[in-house]
Protein backbone atom coordinates (compact mmCIF):
# COMPACT_ATOMS: atom_id res chain seq x y z
CA UNK A 1 0.00 0.00 0.00
CA UNK A 2 1.50 3.21 -1.33
CA UNK A 3 1.10 6.07 1.77
CA UNK A 4 1.43 9.62 1.70
CA UNK A 5 1.79 12.10 4.07
CA UNK A 6 2.95 15.49 5.17
CA UNK A 7 5.97 16.74 6.91
CA UNK A 8 6.86 20.61 7.88
CA UNK A 9 10.95 20.67 7.85
CA UNK A 10 12.87 23.44 9.26
CA UNK A 11 16.09 24.48 7.97
CA UNK A 12 18.62 27.48 8.29
CA UNK A 13 19.28 29.43 5.33
CA UNK A 14 21.61 32.32 6.12
CA UNK A 15 21.99 35.10 9.13
CA UNK A 16 20.68 38.64 9.20
CA UNK A 17 21.69 41.75 11.23
CA UNK A 18 18.58 42.68 13.80
CA UNK A 19 17.79 44.92 16.49
CA UNK A 20 17.15 42.42 18.87
CA UNK A 21 14.65 43.64 21.79
CA UNK A 22 15.85 41.17 24.84
CA UNK A 23 19.49 41.75 24.32
CA UNK A 24 18.50 45.61 23.73
CA UNK A 25 21.29 45.87 20.71
CA UNK A 26 21.82 44.55 17.09
CA UNK A 27 22.94 40.43 16.91
CA UNK A 28 23.46 38.20 14.61
CA UNK A 29 20.48 36.39 13.81
CA UNK A 30 19.64 32.42 11.93
CA UNK A 31 16.81 32.92 9.25
CA UNK A 32 15.02 29.62 9.63
CA UNK A 33 12.41 28.63 6.52
CA UNK A 34 9.52 25.79 7.12
CA UNK A 35 8.42 24.34 4.15
CA UNK A 36 6.09 21.77 3.62
CA UNK A 37 7.07 18.35 1.89
CA UNK A 38 5.06 15.61 0.63
CA UNK A 39 6.18 12.01 2.17
CA UNK A 40 5.95 8.64 1.14
CA UNK A 41 6.16 5.74 3.91
CA UNK A 42 7.78 8.52 6.28
CA UNK A 43 10.31 9.59 3.96
CA UNK A 44 10.40 13.40 2.22
CA UNK A 45 10.05 12.70 -1.24
CA UNK A 46 8.49 15.84 -2.88
CA UNK A 47 9.17 19.87 -1.41
CA UNK A 48 6.25 21.97 -1.79
CA UNK A 49 5.42 25.58 -1.01
CA UNK A 50 7.17 27.22 1.74
CA UNK A 51 5.04 27.80 5.25
CA UNK A 52 7.01 30.63 7.46
CA UNK A 53 10.39 32.23 7.77
CA UNK A 54 11.89 33.33 11.26
CA UNK A 55 14.61 34.64 12.45
CA UNK A 56 16.53 33.54 15.86
CA UNK A 57 18.45 35.90 17.93
CA UNK A 58 22.14 34.09 18.19
CA UNK A 59 22.93 35.31 21.27
CA UNK A 60 19.63 34.76 23.50
CA UNK A 61 17.21 32.40 21.04
CA UNK A 62 14.42 35.32 20.80
CA UNK A 63 12.28 34.38 17.93
CA UNK A 64 10.90 37.22 15.44
CA UNK A 65 8.91 37.37 12.32
CA UNK A 66 10.56 38.29 9.10
CA UNK A 67 9.15 42.11 9.86
CA UNK A 68 11.99 42.48 12.39
CA UNK A 69 14.19 43.15 9.34
CA UNK A 70 12.54 46.54 9.32
CA UNK A 71 14.13 47.68 12.09
CA UNK A 72 17.31 49.91 11.95
CA UNK A 73 19.82 47.22 14.10
CA UNK A 74 22.04 50.28 14.81
CA UNK A 75 19.03 51.99 16.44
CA UNK A 76 18.89 51.49 20.72
CA UNK A 77 17.41 52.86 23.44
CA UNK A 78 18.88 54.70 26.23
CA UNK A 79 18.86 52.47 29.76
CA UNK A 80 15.51 51.82 30.72
CA UNK A 81 15.74 53.48 34.09
CA UNK A 82 16.94 56.82 31.97
CA UNK A 83 14.34 56.61 29.66
CA UNK A 84 11.57 56.04 32.05
CA UNK A 85 12.91 58.97 34.23
CA UNK A 86 12.53 61.45 30.92
CA UNK A 87 8.82 60.00 30.44
CA UNK A 88 7.98 61.50 34.13
CA UNK A 89 9.69 64.51 33.47
CA UNK A 90 7.77 65.45 30.14
CA UNK A 91 4.60 63.74 31.97
CA UNK A 92 4.85 66.81 34.52
CA UNK A 93 5.99 69.24 31.64
CA UNK A 94 2.50 68.18 29.54
CA UNK A 95 0.82 71.37 31.06
CA UNK A 96 4.20 73.68 30.55
CA UNK A 97 5.83 73.24 34.45
CA UNK A 98 6.48 70.66 37.17
CA UNK A 99 5.84 71.86 40.29
CA UNK A 100 6.61 70.69 43.61
CA UNK A 101 3.79 67.74 43.82
CA UNK A 102 5.35 66.21 40.32
CA UNK A 103 9.04 66.75 41.70
CA UNK A 104 8.49 64.88 44.67
CA UNK A 105 6.17 62.33 43.14
CA UNK A 106 9.11 61.35 40.58
CA UNK A 107 11.23 61.01 43.31
CA UNK A 108 9.52 58.87 44.78
CA UNK A 109 8.63 56.61 41.93
CA UNK A 110 11.76 56.40 40.62
CA UNK A 111 13.11 55.13 43.82
CA UNK A 112 10.17 52.65 43.65
CA UNK A 113 10.62 51.68 40.18
CA UNK A 114 14.61 51.02 40.66
CA UNK A 115 15.35 51.14 44.17
CA UNK A 116 17.74 53.91 43.39
CA UNK A 117 17.35 57.51 44.90
CA UNK A 118 16.92 60.06 42.95
CA UNK A 119 19.15 63.22 43.74
CA UNK A 120 17.62 66.84 43.55
CA UNK A 121 20.44 67.97 40.90
CA UNK A 122 19.97 65.07 38.93
CA UNK A 123 16.03 65.60 38.30
CA UNK A 124 17.04 69.40 37.62
CA UNK A 125 19.19 68.70 35.12
CA UNK A 126 16.99 66.36 33.56
CA UNK A 127 13.94 69.14 33.92
CA UNK A 128 16.18 71.21 32.67
CA UNK A 129 17.76 69.26 29.48
CA UNK A 130 13.89 68.54 28.73
CA UNK A 131 12.95 72.10 28.55
CA UNK A 132 15.96 72.59 26.07
CA UNK A 133 14.26 69.53 23.88
CA UNK A 134 11.26 71.45 23.28
CA UNK A 135 9.51 68.21 22.57
CA UNK A 136 6.50 66.51 24.45
CA UNK A 137 5.57 62.77 26.40
CA UNK A 138 4.78 61.28 22.89
CA UNK A 139 7.38 62.58 20.75
CA UNK A 140 9.71 61.43 22.83
CA UNK A 141 8.32 57.78 23.75
CA UNK A 142 7.25 57.33 19.85
CA UNK A 143 11.08 56.66 18.75
CA UNK A 144 11.63 53.87 21.20
CA UNK A 145 8.20 52.15 21.18
CA UNK A 146 8.80 49.41 18.47
CA UNK A 147 11.66 48.65 20.60
CA UNK A 148 10.07 48.52 24.33
CA UNK A 149 8.41 45.15 25.74
CA UNK A 150 4.71 45.04 26.36
CA UNK A 151 5.59 45.27 30.33
CA UNK A 152 8.10 48.50 29.72
CA UNK A 153 4.84 50.07 28.09
CA UNK A 154 2.72 49.34 30.50
CA UNK A 155 5.70 50.95 32.75
CA UNK A 156 5.36 53.89 30.83
CA UNK A 157 1.63 54.38 30.95
CA UNK A 158 1.43 53.55 34.62
CA UNK A 159 4.27 55.99 35.84
CA UNK A 160 3.14 58.86 33.24
CA UNK A 161 -0.25 58.68 34.71
CA UNK A 162 1.21 58.75 38.47
CA UNK A 163 2.97 61.96 38.07
CA UNK A 164 0.30 63.53 36.43
CA UNK A 165 -2.08 62.97 39.25
CA UNK A 166 0.35 63.88 41.91
CA UNK A 167 -1.25 66.92 42.84
CA UNK A 168 -4.79 66.29 41.83
CA UNK A 169 -6.67 64.63 38.54
CA UNK A 170 -4.96 65.50 35.64
CA UNK A 171 -5.15 68.63 33.70
CA UNK A 172 -6.56 68.98 30.01
CA UNK A 173 -2.71 69.35 29.21
CA UNK A 174 -1.87 65.74 30.98
CA UNK A 175 -5.21 64.73 29.79
CA UNK A 176 -4.49 64.97 26.03
CA UNK A 177 -0.56 63.68 26.55
CA UNK A 178 -1.74 60.61 28.49
CA UNK A 179 -4.46 59.61 26.03
CA UNK A 180 -2.39 60.07 23.08
CA UNK A 181 0.33 57.45 24.58
CA UNK A 182 -1.92 54.52 23.58
CA UNK A 183 -1.25 54.88 19.54
CA UNK A 184 2.12 56.10 20.40
CA UNK A 185 3.15 53.25 22.07
CA UNK A 186 1.29 50.83 19.88
CA UNK A 187 -1.15 49.31 22.64
CA UNK A 188 -4.44 47.76 22.39
CA UNK A 189 -6.99 50.21 22.79
CA UNK A 190 -8.52 47.70 25.35
CA UNK A 191 -5.37 47.35 27.34
CA UNK A 192 -4.92 50.66 27.50
CA UNK A 193 -8.14 51.49 28.82
CA UNK A 194 -7.91 48.97 31.27
CA UNK A 195 -4.45 49.90 32.67
CA UNK A 196 -5.97 53.23 33.22
CA UNK A 197 -8.94 51.90 35.26
CA UNK A 198 -6.78 50.27 37.67
CA UNK A 199 -4.91 53.38 37.89
CA UNK A 200 -8.00 55.48 39.11
CA UNK A 201 -8.92 53.21 41.68
CA UNK A 202 -5.61 52.96 43.45
CA UNK A 203 -5.00 55.81 45.96
CA UNK A 204 -2.19 58.12 44.47
CA UNK A 205 -0.90 58.88 47.68
CA UNK A 206 2.03 61.40 46.36
CA UNK A 207 2.51 65.07 46.88
CA UNK A 208 -1.50 65.24 48.37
Amino acid sequence: MFVLGHAKVERPEGTRLIYCRTCRTGRNATVWRVRLWMTAFGARVLPMWILERFLVCGRCGEKYGMDILNLNPGKSAPPFDQQMLRTMVYAALADGLVDDAERRAIGKLYDEQFEMALLEDQLELEISAAKRESTSLNTYLEQYAELMTPRQKQTAVELAYRVMSAGGPPKPGHQRQLHNLCPTLQMPPDEFDLILVELKRRPIGIGR
